[in-house]
């Protein structure tokens, strides 16, 4: 499958958040704090973006072993999933694998290639600090760049596309 307009989302404790790019280029991002709440509201919001989007494909993390993601944040990647299913957009799952020493690391080297981005760069936090609400936006693009190189690679994705 040659996909031109991706979607990825990812979701963490209290933020759901996607990257969406054409052919490569990042376009748009966001994330919703609602969307976290609920099955429902995870659902809805992702059909909404999925909607308004319309990508070739969703692409979700990849969460049925080995990740630190707990029961509720996977429940709602499941959410999205299945809002995918219905609307018949192809949807892939990643297994996140960490090329850096750390999210923030991660998003400096992001927002280096997608520069549009870059104001939205959180910094660092402090061990005592919540973590900042923009890293959703770059876990997001993470999961799009790594099926783009495993694409390039040959490797498709972690569990297929549906």
């Amino acid at each position: 499958m040659r996909a031109r307009k991706i979607l990825a989302v990812a979701a963490a404790s209290g933020k759901v958040g996607f990257a969406y790019l054409n052919g490569g280029q990042l376009h748009d991002w966001g994330l919703s704090v609602k969307a976290s709440k609920s099955i429902d509201q995870a659902f809805a919001q992702a059909k909404a973006w999925l909607a308004y989007y319309r990508p070739d494909l969703l692409i979700i993390e990849h969460v049925d072993q080995g990740t630190r993601k707990g029961n509720h944040t996977r429940l709602l990647i499941k959410a999205v999933k299945e809002a995918a299913n219905e609307l018949n957009i192809n949807c892939a799952s990643v297994v996140r694998r960490s090329r850096y020493p750390n999210k923030y690391a991660e998003a400096a080297a992001l927002a280096q290639e997608f520069p549009q981005i870059e104001p939205w760069l959180p910094r660092p936090r402090k061990i005592w600090e919540p973590e900042p609400r923009n890293v959703i936006y770059f876990e997001a693009l993470a999961l799009a760049k790594g099926w783009l190189a495993a694409r390039q690679k040959g490797l498709g994705s972690a569990d297929g596309e549906n």
